[in-house]
């Protein structure tokens, strides 16, 4: 029934309060209303305008502005908005319902409003007679009232907090909204992400160039949607809704966005408000292909809820016909030095670039000057060093795997894995001498290197190259001018230190001698024992020469010290506080670390002097008859022998090294025999008498002459 012209009349020229303002219409008395002759044509907008009493509420019945709901565009209806944030508030609006028989119209929350819910009151004439609620993530619901007994029609909406909802394409009798809603069409990918509604910590994202471009699993996109965990320590959740009642179906890639938080999440998809799928995203999952299928879908909601706050992203999307306009690329990599610095999703892990020696990372005393360092971090506990590649366009690559000179002296366990598959683990021992590890990477495209620390030691993968392009500058070995060079270069000292001293104030004691210069090992505790340790780089020379003697007005307690060349102990010296200073040659000429390692009974010191480098091969010489090395020939060299002797003569159990053997066979006829003790007593008797000479290959020389 449309109205008669005196209601249409009163209607028009009434003033309508809103949320945003006031609706003037023309105004028309009584006496004019009567006495036209021309019938007003009434529409449901004109009739929606003619609401009156409005609190909170704004009347779109003119088509110059629009609203927006699940995705669709409105231009006719009523928008009732909450007015506080925290706190409930009510929207209203009545209409004189005399000459109507019923009014429908479609609820809906307005888009990107406060995703917070309502509860709707209906009152006939003052009586109330029906209430329900709305909600933020509802979809369009069909509503109709029947009016034909009614005068007065209130609609009230009271508010949780202060979202909006609306009474949409309101229908009046038979008279239906002008203008139907706009259902969205998409021309372009972009168009598509660029709709999304109702959305949180959600963001899309269009890039031109590799700069601008998101990464993930090292590969470059260039235009998507981003879901983002707020919360370093807690969940949070991201949610974006679309509108597909023009769309048949959606497909992307998923993925994890490079360098943001190594923790999952688990992505819910709902139709039209039902959840229909579920699935887990993780930070080292490879891009993964999804599609859905929305053909008889009005809406699309995307809810991501996060462990942490990572961030996931939707790329390379197709909207039916419509594609990305550039899809992703993996990386390529003109120089090593590029590829080593394009690590991802790193934990404890850095790369080092450098050009002087001062900046270089040292393994085992030589300079390195490009590569990754893998870090523990606590002290007393372990921890782990990760960093991935994306491996795509590279066949091999190679390194150097050492520790970092000075840092804690504790293992590490490397591990790889190629595309997500544990392939290879190397035991990584405190003491590793630089170990070459090459990587075949031919049918992988991403590459993780994990290293588990046993505490916070650093290790590196050094001088890395990529498909046999070597890194730009190589690793160099130290060169000594002189052996006070070599004592200032040492490394991975454990309570030992080198010293010079100038003035004979400062300068040390030993056996009643002063000395200026050296290295000294300090037993660490009074009461109990304790090690002490140094390391030098021996590769560009071949023999290391000092003097053993132990620090006068030290503890007098003893020592015993072990010669390491790279990781084999060659020579046990015993130390005593009464030890007349002994000389020590070492033969370097084959390995590339010397190690002086001293395990102090109580808090001893001893000390190395008169250090001296070579690049000669000085052949050591073993005292002759001097069997145990305690620095003179007695009757228990004898004993040993003739023990020796015995173990050979009956096949027993062999205990002397090439040393021992050297020194017993004092007649150098090639075998370890009863005339070899025979002889080393000979020569302990002439000692014993008050002989001179204390050498006993000269003492045998002069005999036989």
């Amino acid at each position: 029934m449309k109205l008669n012209r005196i209601a249409a009349g009163v209607i028009a020229g009434a003033v309508i309060c809103s949320s945003t303002g006031m609706y003037h219409c023309a105004a028309m008395n009584y006496a004019t209303a009567a006495e036209t002759t021309e019938k007003e044509e009434v529409t449901a907008e004109s009739y929606l305008a003619g609401g009156y009493d409005a609190k909170n509420a704004t009347i779109y019945s003119d088509g110059s502005k629009t609203f927006n709901m699940n995705g669709r565009t409105y231009n006719q209806g009523v928008v009732f908005a909450g007015q506080y944030s925290y706190q409930s508030s009510t929207a209203s609006i009545s209409y004189n319902t005399e000459d109507i028989s019923s009014i429908s119209w479609v609820w809906g929350h307005l888009d990107n409003k406060s995703m917070t819910g309502a509860t709707v009151s209906i009152y006939y004439d003052d009586v109330l007679m029906d209430k329900y609620t709305l909600s933020s993530d509802m979809l369009q619901q069909e509503y109709s009232v029947d009016v034909s007994e009614v005068t007065i029609l209130k609609i009230s909406v009271a508010f949780d907090r202060n979202a909006e909802f609306a009474m949409a394409d309101v229908t009046v009798d038979d008279m239906k909204p002008a203008t139907s809603p706009k259902i969205p069409a998409y021309k372009s990918v972009a168009g598509f992400t660029e709709s999304s509604y109702n959305y949180v910590n959600y963001s899309t994202f269009s890039a031109v160039s590799d700069l601008e471009a998101s990464r993930i699993n090292g590969r470059y996109y260039y235009q998507g949607i981003i879901f983002s965990g707020q919360y370093s320590y807690q969940s949070s959740q991201a949610v974006a809704n679309f509108n597909t009642e023009n769309v048949k179906s959606i497909s992307c890639l998923w993925g994890h966005i490079d360098n943001t938080s190594m923790t999952g999440a688990t992505v819910s998809v709902y139709h039209d408000n039902v959840l229909t799928d579920k699935f887990a995203l993780s930070a080292t999952m490879p891009v993964t292909e999804y599609t859905v299928d929305v053909s008889a879908t009005a809406e699309l909601r995307f809810v991501v809820d996060f462990e942490k706050n990572a961030q996931f992203a939707m790329t390379d999307i197709s909207v039916d016909a419509n594609k990305t306009t550039k899809t992703g690329k993996a990386p390529t990599y003109k120089t090593p030095e590029m590829f080593a610095d394009d690590g991802f999703n790193k934990i404890n892990t850095s790369y080092f670039s450098a050009v002087s020696d001062l900046e270089a990372k040292k393994i085992n005393g030589r300079n390195y000057y490009q590569g990754l360092l893998f870090s523990g971090a606590y002290s007393y506990q372990e921890s782990t060093s990760v960093v991935d590649f994306n491996v795509e366009n590279i066949d091999s690559i190679s390194g150097t795997l050492g520790r970092i000179d000075n840092t804690p002296e504790t293992g590490a366990v490397l591990s790889i894995y190629k595309d997500g598959v544990l392939t290879e683990k190397i035991d990584l021992k405190w003491n590793i001498i630089t170990q070459d590890l090459t990587i075949d990477t031919k049918d992988c495209n991403y590459l993780r290197l994990s290293v588990e620390h046993e505490k916070n030691a650093e290790f590196a993968l050094a001088e890395i190259s990529i498909n046999e392009t070597a890194a730009k500058k190589i690793h160099t070995i130290p060169d000594y001018k002189d052996g006070k060079e070599f004592v200032t270069s040492a490394y991975d000292k454990y309570n030992a230190s080198d010293f010079s001293f100038v003035s004979e104030l400062d300068a040390y004691m030993v056996n009643g001698e002063k000395c200026y210069s050296g290295i000294l090992f300090t037993g660490a505790y009074s009461y109990s024992s304790s090690v002490s340790a140094i390391n030098f780089n021996v590769e560009n020379i071949n023999t290391v020469s000092w003097t053993w003697a132990h620090l006068d007005n030290s503890p007098q307690s003893g020592a015993k010290a072990k010669i390491v060349l790279d990781r084999d102990v060659v020579e046990e010296i015993e130390l005593t506080p009464g030890m007349v200073p002994t000389m020590q040659v070492v033969d370097v000429s084959k390995v590339s670390k010397l190690r002086v390692y001293i395990e102090h009974e109580k808090n001893a010191e001893y000390v190395l002097k008169d250090i001296e480098i070579s690049d000669e091969i000085v052949e050591v010489k073993i005292p002759l008859g001097d069997v145990d090395s305690d620095g003179s020939v007695n009757s228990a060299d004898a004993s040993l022998v003739l023990a020796e002797y015995a173990a050979l003569s009956t096949n027993g159990t062999l205990t002397f090294d090439d040393k021992m053997k050297k020194a017993a066979d004092v007649n150098k006829d090639g075998s370890i025999d009863s005339s070899d003790a025979s002889s080393i007593l000979a020569f302990y008797a002439y000692i014993s008498t008050g002989g001179t000479e204390t050498d006993m290959e000269k003492w045998l020389s002069a005999e036989t002459e």
